[in-house]
Formats: structure tokens, C-alpha cells, sequence
């Protein structure tokens, strides 16, 4: 499971990495209505992929099928009561929203960096989702070869540090482009 959690997000990853790519040769070319347009596009393209070639396999039985809001919000709770029976995995879970929470800014954040400390060139903003790309790759891909150490909590908590660590190399880092000015 956690190979495949790893290539699915190898996958994914990849995609975020094309997608600054392509954004940024849009916002170079095009006014922000094509832009817009781009992504209504991309939308159908994925509500058409999803309705004709997604099929849902065993399905339950019409005597075990729930349906509606309230049976959504009482397989929600049903789920969080065991979590939380479970020390260890109470301990995690807490671990994961707190990091979550905190951790979400991380990643929202580094392009209003780059404009605030380098400006707001189109090839600067379109680096910074990259390189975050290129690590969610790397990433990804070390963890579907490599599986992870025996203990998934260890494999999770060193992701995790390896995340803060390169924020805060982020923060550190006082030259972005420079180089190639």
C-alpha cells in the first residue's frame, strides 16, 4: 500500500510539475480570459473522463446501501470513534491534522515569498511551483522504490522533517534567480 500510495503520488506530482509550466507560458501569451477558459476546458475534460470511464465495482447490496447526508455524517463519526479508540492511532491522527494545518501554508505561501522578496516575474512564480514539484516527485518516487523504513510512522515523521526542513531552506535562501540574470 505504500508503494502505491507512493506512485500514485509520483503521478500526481508530475502533473503539478507541468502544470506551472504550462501556466506560465500562458499568463505569458494570453489575457487571463483565455486562461480561464483553459480551465473550463480541463474541467469538462475530467467530468466527461469521470462519467464514461469510471465504473464503481461491488457495489452493496440495496439492504446494506446507506444514502443521504446523515449516513455520510455517521460513517464520518463511526470512523473517528475507532481512530480515536486507538492510542497509536490517535496519536497519529493528531499529528497529521496539526501538521496539515500547519504545513498548508508551506506550500501555499512560497509564491507570495517570491513576489514579495524577488518580484513577480512570470518565470520566478512558475520556478517556485517547479522546484516544489520536482521534491513532491522525488519524493514519491524514493518512497515507491524504496517502501519506507519497517515502521510507517518512522517513514511519515522523517517526510515530515524532511518537508520543514526544506522550508525553512526556502526562507534561508536570499538569491533566488540570480544566477541565471
Amino acid at each position: 500500500m505504500t508503494r502505491f500510495n507512493g506512485i500514485q503520488s509520483t503521478a500526481n506530482s508530475l502533473t503539478n510539475f507541468a502544470a506551472p509550466m504550462v501556466s506560465g507560458v500562458l499568463m505569458t501569451f494570453l489575457p487571463i480570459e483565455y486562461i480561464f477558459f483553459v480551465d473550463v476546458i480541463t474541467a469538462a475534460i475530467g467530468i466527461a473522463t469521470v462519467f464514461f470511464f469510471v465504473t464503481i465495482s461491488g457495489e452493496p447490496d440495496s439492504r446494506e446501501r446507506k444514502s443521504g447526508v446523515k449516513a455520510y455524517f455517521q460513517e464520518i463519526m463511526e470512523g473517528l470513534r475507532f481512530a480515536l479508540s486507538q492510542p497509536w492511532l490517535k496519536t497519529l491522527l493528531i499529528f497529521n491534522v496539526g501538521f496539515n494545518i500547519l504545513g498548508s501554508a508551506a506550500v501555499m505561501l512560497p509564491p507570495l515569498q517570491v513576489v514579495r522578496s524577488f518580484g513577480d516575474d512570470v518565470w520566478r512564480l512558475t520556478a517556485i511551483r517547479i522546484a516544489y514539484s520536482v521534491g513532491m516527485v522525488s519524493g514519491g518516487v524514493l518512497i515507491s522504490v524504496w517502501g519506507g523504513f519497517k515502521s510507517k510512522t518512522h517513514t511519515m515523521i522523517f517526510a515530515h522533517m524532511l518537508f520543514g526542513t526544506t522550508t525553512v531552506l526556502l526562507v534561508l535562501f536570499q538569491n533566488f534567480g540570480y544566477i541565471w540574470e
